[in-house]
């Protein structure tokens, strides 16, 4: 965990969908703001079906902000993308964009200290009713 004047934020990512999802792309976008050693996002990284990956970036200037985002692709016509932002305005909650096959509920594991804040981002596939109606026309002969 980085120092008290500095800022993280972490983001279980849990695969909840029908198949796995790999990072596409990584960035962080505050200068002075590094992946958190073991949790960081690598590109290719494949996060499989029913499994989880923590990701996390935190400030290395004191009272700095902490913004990144990552793209997972496998499900869906465009990448499903995670923005994760901590910044010295306030404690602001990750969000995600899904996409036509896999949407994410967003749930707080820690906020107790607004310096370092954890999430959990539940990725689970979208699925039709499953009902499917059969029409037969008869015809009188």
């Amino acid at each position: 965990m980085p120092d008290i004047d500095n800022r993280s934020i972490e983001i279980v990512v849990q695969n909840n969908t029908r198949g796995d999802l790999e990072i596409q792309d990584a960035d962080i976008a505050s200068p002075g703001t590094v992946w958190i050693t073991g949790k960081n996002a690598e590109k290719g990284t494949t996060l499989k079906t029913y499994a989880t990956m923590r990701i996390g970036a935190k400030t290395e200037k004191k009272k700095g902000d902490v913004n990144f985002a990552v793209h997972f692709s496998g499900l869906g016509p465009v990448p499903i993308t995670i923005n994760a932002v901590n910044n010295i305005k306030g404690a602001t909650r990750p969000d995600c964009a899904g996409n036509s096959a896999v949407h994410a509920n967003i749930e707080t594991i820690s906020n107790q200290d607004e310096n370092h804040l954890i999430y959990r981002v539940v990725l689970t596939s979208n699925v039709s009713t499953g009902i499917t109606y059969k029409t037969r026309i008869r015809s009188k002969v």
